[in-house]
């Protein structure tokens, strides 16, 4: 059984424009059995009403703008029962603000990945894609395949890149053979020298308008995310997405934060997304693969996406990114900063 129907792309601007009526409105209802934190191209209004129907509980949604400003939600005061946070941001920083997930109270735990149960015992997966490159063939030849094409001096003030250190210098890190986690130094400061030549090709680094930049064409090639990527083509059927064949795997995680109360409705609605059948709406809403298996015989017109669900050669060479150790961590943000101001 297929519970693909219809078109499923919305728009940004119109996601955003229309929160309230998706039910993700900043007020509270007037009775709040649970609430919720998640960034607003991160999550979809019909998933808040299909836990609501299903567990007769009313959900407070809290609304942030950006996955950092998720991270930076959880070192200030306003307390929700479980967040979502991207898996880039489990640092000891962070999850020194988390509770660890008792997985025994998950009734849909074993229906998880096997690979996902294994990401961090802070979290549980939501959703995961892959870093890509989106570009028009109109604008740019010949074809794009890897990292290594985002260095032609055609493409001068034509590339958008993330506003994303670890993504940013991942691209260049596997340019040059080494892995986005790598703990050698050395390696760093050969990505920097790469960065530095690709500098004056960047049109802007964003991670949140990259898509309005690419869609009217101010920019001919974007590096993002592949539930962003395959929303904008949609659009733009112009639009060519390449995985390059060693990217970046992001995934998208519901954490319990540790002076978050409520934990048998937070548990409920974490396991809620457990469950194949409404795995498969968090696949149709958001264009993303889902940690759970069962769900992708429930949504083949998203299967058939060779991008979405790039085959085994290319996710082999893939990686999650992962905390650095502490100096490489700082010289990399040092590195970082100066390649900004550069």
């Amino acid at each position: 059984m297929s519970i693909l129907r219809g078109p499923h792309y919305q728009r940004r601007r119109s996601f955003l424009g229309g929160l309230t009526a998706l039910g993700l409105s900043a007020c509270s209802p007037a009775r709040t059995d649970l609430r919720v934190r998640v960034g607003v191209e991160m999550f979809d209004g019909a998933l808040k009403d299909s836990f609501e129907r299903d567990s007769n509980l009313r959900v407070e949604m809290s609304l942030v703008e950006s996955p950092a400003q998720l991270a930076e939600r959880l070192l200030g005061t306003d307390r929700v029962d479980v967040s979502l946070l991207g898996d880039a941001w489990l640092t000891e920083t962070y999850t020194s603000k988390l509770a660890r997930v008792e997985t025994s109270r998950l009734r849909n735990w074993e229906q998880l990945g096997q690979q996902w149960k294994q990401v961090t015992p802070y979290g549980v997966p939501f959703r995961w894609g892959v870093s890509e490159i989106a570009y028009y063939p109109k604008h740019v030849t010949p074809a794009i395949t890897d990292w290594a094409d985002l260095w032609r001096e055609s493409l001068r003030g034509r590339i958008t890149l993330p506003d994303d250190r670890r993504e940013v210098f991942g691209i260049a890190l596997k340019r040059l053979g080494y892995s986005y986690n790598s703990p050698d130094p050395r390696h760093h400061r050969e990505a920097f020298t790469l960065l530095q030549k690709l500098q004056p090709l960047v049109l802007t680094y964003t991670s949140d308008s990259y898509l309005d930049i690419l869609i009217v064409e101010d920019s001919w090639v974007a590096v993002g995310w592949s539930a962003d990527l395959a929303q904008a083509q949609r659009e733009d059927p112009g639009i060519q997405r390449v995985v390059p064949r060693g990217t970046s795997l992001w995934a998208d995680l519901w954490v319990l934060p540790a002076d978050g109360g409520r934990q048998v409705a937070a548990y409920r609605w974490i396991d809620h997304f457990l469950a194949p059948v409404n795995a498969a709406q968090v696949a149709l809403q958001l264009s993303s693969r889902t940690p759970v298996p069962a769900s992708e015989q429930l949504v083949p017109g998203l299967t058939e996406d060779p991008l979405l669900y790039p085959p085994a050669s290319v996710l082999e060479h893939s990686e999650l990114i992962r905390p650095l150790p502490g100096p490489v961590e700082r010289l990399q943000a040092d590195l970082w900063q100066t390649l900004r101001q550069g």
